[in-house]
């Protein structure tokens, strides 16, 4: 009797099963489905994995029908894999400075899937810029199955130019089609200076009240917004920013934006903390028989002196002596008291060196000198920035001037921690440091 089989072989592993729709019939009647059925598969085509018989067996009572086929798996091409290579590589290596942190590193990726039974040699060069970046690590392996590296970059200097250094992965099987795949990626730096050259240390991190910072960056087309928080950005050209740090202590934050890379540095801001003075020259009086005719120069820096405050101006405050005894608390030597009438209250720029100069003196002290007598001037020192004279002053050190006199005509001035004497016979003296 005859029998047809419609089948479709699908592999499983080890094993294969048989989706089929068939139909026999026996004299007039039509069977849909038998009551008993079998299925035995064996290998054949010399152990060819791909090729099954198939063979299957239906029993209607006293009646077997069987019916054999001979099938070929066909592989699903939806599932072939097929030869690819990419490289991921980062697209900045930030080089450290005084701006920046840290090292300029990063990872290149390179993952490669192959087609059964491919095999060769994966490589990663660099084909431009090589002196500007290092790769550490192997950068050649024989490979024969998918796999995926990553290569440690290192970056060694900028060349100035975007996109200046070229990676490149290259799979070349032993049959077939070399591929290739590139990526570029920009060695870039950040760093800031001093817009003024003294102090003669331009790379420093700290800066004082309102100085000048130059924020720079290589290669110049890297970033194109620059934010500063509490600061005043004032210019920003190719390649480089002019920042006006702030007013007043603390720190002072600059972000640089490229649009898929941010840097962000941090200034520290100084005030003005003290004062030191060094004497530039003394002069007394020759004349014999009178008393005072002292003059004493000095050279006042403004420390710290490892930032630059040549931006600010000092005033001592006037005040008047309130402890006057003796020869200069008579009426008639009242102005002596007021150190507004001699002096005091000018605003005085600081130079490059956040020096000034002052003096301090005492002109001819007439007699009778009996009893002798003193006072002190007290001298609040307050700073503000030169272009900014709206601001309020901060004052920042207090220090006094001291003046005496005794009985014999002899006459002392005293001022940051210098003393100088003369007597009526011209003698005279200068002593320092003195507390």
């Amino acid at each position: 009797m005859p029998a047809t089989f419609e089948g479709v072989l699908a592999d499983a592993g080890a094993s294969v099963e048989a989706s089929y729709a068939w139909r026999t019939a026996y004299g007039n009647l039509e069977i849909e489905s038998p009551s008993e059925r079998e299925t035995e598969v064996s290998r054949k085509d010399g152990g060819n994995p791909d090729a099954y018989e198939l063979s299957v067996t239906a029993t209607l009572g006293r009646h077997a029908l069987t019916s054999t086929l001979a099938g070929r798996r066909t592989p699903d091409e939806t599932n072939r894999v097929e030869t690819a290579l990419a490289l991921d590589a980062p697209k900045v290596l930030l080089l450290p400075s005084n701006a920046t942190a840290g090292a300029a590193e990063g990872t290149v990726k390179i993952d490669l899937r192959l087609a059964e039974g491919e095999r060769g040699e994966l490589t990663l060069a660099c084909t431009q810029g090589a002196e500007c970046i290092r790769l550490e690590g192997p950068t050649s392996w024989t490979v024969d199955s998918s796999v995926t590296k990553e290569v440690r970059i290192t970056g060694r200097e900028t060349s100035g130019s975007k996109d200046d250094v070229r990676l490149v992965a290259r799979f070349v099987p032993e049959k077939g089609e070399t591929r290739e795949n590139a990526a570029n990626l920009t060695v870039a730096k950040v760093w800031h200076e001093a817009k003024v050259y003294e102090p003669k240390n331009v790379l420093r991190k700290h800066f004082g009240v309102a100085e000048e910072v130059l924020v720079l960056w290589r290669p110049s087309e890297t970033f194109n917004n620059v934010i500063c928080d509490n600061g005043i950005v004032r210019l920003t050209g190719y390649g480089m920013s002019l920042i006006e740090v702030s007013h007043r202590p603390g720190h002072t934050k600059i972000s640089l934006d490229s649009g898929f890379l941010t840097v962000t540095c941090s200034l520290n801001v100084i005030a003005p903390e003290r004062i030191r003075a060094h004497v530039l020259a003394t002069d007394f009086s020759r004349q014999i028989g009178i008393a005072g005719g002292i003059n004493i120069r000095f050279r006042v820096y403004v420390d710290p002196v490892d930032v630059s405050f040549a931006h600010l101006c000092v005033q001592e405050v006037p005040r008047v002596a309130t402890d006057a005894i003796g020869y200069f608390a008579q009426p008639e030597y009242t102005d002596y008291l007021d150190h507004g009438l001699n002096g005091a209250g000018a605003w005085v720029q600081l130079n490059s060196r956040n020096a000034f100069r002052d003096e301090a003196g005492v002109g001819i002290v007439q007699p009778p000198w009996a009893g002798g007598g003193s006072f002190t001037w007290p001298i609040p020192c307050i700073c503000r920035l030169a272009k900014y004279p709206s601001e309020t002053p901060t004052e920042f050190t207090h220090y006094t001037q001291r003046f005496e006199l005794d009985a014999d005509g002899t006459v002392r001035i005293k001022k940051f921690g210098y003393c100088a004497e003369r007597a009526t016979n011209n003698m005279h003296s200068l002593k320092g440091e003195l507390k």
